[in-house]
């Protein structure tokens, strides 16, 4: 069994994380990638057809209320003209670094260059994500309450949620 320190500050840490926190930092690499990227709706396409059906005049149809239900990623969602990196950018080096990841984890080996441009591809998303935590916490990226439970409904997809993930939600403290 680990000594009764690092069981401590383990216990620590968990306590000091909130559902958001302990959810994001569990989770693996294709996991915060399918978070990040993955395209969905906030509406049910029941929802957009009685909408639609609701229209009597083409004047009554708002095309700008509709474009906002088209699936969308968070990535675009709530960080694409606040970080300075393009969603499909973003996409593209996150999974260039995932098949290099993959070069070193199935034993394949990598060269210099390879190596090099892990670095380059690391150092360029880690400064993407500091600058969206950051802006969030600064609260320079505000989120609605409805965005809040879309975000927690979403990741619940990628990684089903804990009970204790639960509580602090129902308390508000996610």
């Amino acid at each position: 069994t680990a000594p009764d320190d690092i069981k401590e500050k383990f216990q620590k840490r968990q306590k000091s994380k909130n559902a958001f926190q302990s959810i994001i930092y569990e989770t693996d690499f294709i996991q915060l990638s399918q978070y990040l990227f993955n395209n969905y709706r906030t509406i049910k396409n029941t929802q957009i057809e009685n909408i639609i059906k609701s229209v009597t005049k083409s004047e009554e149809l708002d095309i700008l209320v509709l474009k906002n239900y088209i699936p969308k990623s968070n990535w675009e969602r709530y960080f694409e003209g606040k970080i300075n990196y393009k969603a499909e950018q973003l996409y593209n080096d996150w999974d260039e670094l995932y098949q290099l990841r993959n070069k070193i984890a199935h034993n394949r080996g990598i060269e210099k260059n390879d190596f090099e441009r892990i670095q380059q591809l690391a150092n360029q998303i880690k400064s993407a994500l500091s600058e969206a935590i950051n802006k969030l916490e600064a609260g320079s990226i505000e989120l609605s309450e409805e965005q809040k439970i879309d975000i927690m409904s979403e990741v619940s997809l990628i990684k089903p949620l804990t009970t204790e993930d639960k509580i602090l939600i129902a308390l508000g403290e996610a």
